[in-house]
């Protein structure tokens, strides 16, 4: 490392260490990864387990981000892969790109379509800190279109960035985190909704299939988790499909949305059972 390259990342640091209990310690973690890794986007997410997110920072917020991640962080959170891959699954600390975590079939699925696709990205990635029991930060990295995605070289510094991340936001936990144990209850909630989601209607087996299939994996994928051949996941599927009277994941996404709002966690109750007797 050069002299230049040490004087840089010390004055870095010194900023980011005089931040730690600022406002603007947020912007000035995405001025530093920014100084070292083009970005178009970077926000930042508090996760808590068995919570919604919350977006606690976005670098560039707009009506039409605030509209995405508002339905984003409602319930869709619940199928995506961060979600499922880092946060519910509590991996260790990391800078994680979405081709690492995505199931196989999700470049296809609804949920791309309505987060990935209208937000015109072409790549993205988290630095993913978990701060104390069941609690994490998610700092996500973006770069939309017409960008390319991040090169090798570049995933390589981030992952190498990581491990600073990391010291630095657990630090600023330490100092200004406050408990969050009163938002549990009320999101735990929201992942027995899933759980729940079809439960009337569907066997055990047909509920966990449509569950993977929200989440983005194909037959093949969603048959390895399960332990079974694809062609029982696909005779699963088409029975799925054939008692909600749809043809394709898109239909089951908005099922799962629309749903959401009709659980009661006093009961336990199927929220799909309750939007489809809502229609009739």
């Amino acid at each position: 490392m050069t002299s230049s390259s040490n004087t840089h990342l010390f004055a870095a640091f010194g900023q980011l260490a005089e931040k730690l209990t600022d406002n603007d310690f947020w912007p000035t973690v995405c001025g530093f990864v920014e100084s070292e890794c083009r970005l178009d986007e970077f926000a930042v997410f508090h996760y808590v387990w068995s919570e919604a997110p919350r977006r606690i920072f976005d670098c560039h917020s707009s009506p039409d981000r605030d509209r995405l991640h508002g339905e984003l962080l409602q319930a869709a959170y619940l199928i995506g892969p961060y979600y499922n891959s880092i946060v519910r699954a509590q991996a260790d600390p990391g800078f994680y790109t979405i081709d690492e975590l995505a199931p196989d079939a999700f470049w296809e699925s609804e949920y791309h379509r309505i987060y990935y696709a209208e937000k015109q990205a072409s790549d993205e990635g988290m630095f993913f800190v978990p701060v104390e029991e069941g609690v994490s930060i998610g700092l996500l990295a973006e770069r939309r279109k017409p960008s390319k995605g991040f090169s090798e070289a570049e995933i390589s510094l981030l992952k190498s960035m990581s491990p600073c991340i990391t010291a630095l936001v657990r630090q600023r936990w330490r100092l200004v985190g406050a408990s969050s144990k009163q938002h549990r209850m009320r999101n735990q909630h929201m992942v027995t909704a899933l759980e729940c989601f079809g439960r009337d209607l569907l066997s055990e087996r047909e509920r966990e299939i449509a569950e993977l299939i929200l989440r983005g994996h194909s037959s093949k994928s969603g048959a390895r988790e399960l332990g079974i051949s694809p062609e029982t996941e696909r005779v699963h599927r088409k029975r799925m499909y054939s008692k909600l009277d749809i043809s394709s994941q898109a239909e089951l996404f908005w099922l799962f949305i629309q749903s959401v709002r009709y659980f009661n966690p006093a009961t336990h109750n199927d929220p799909l059972q309750v939007l489809l007797a809502q229609r009739d």
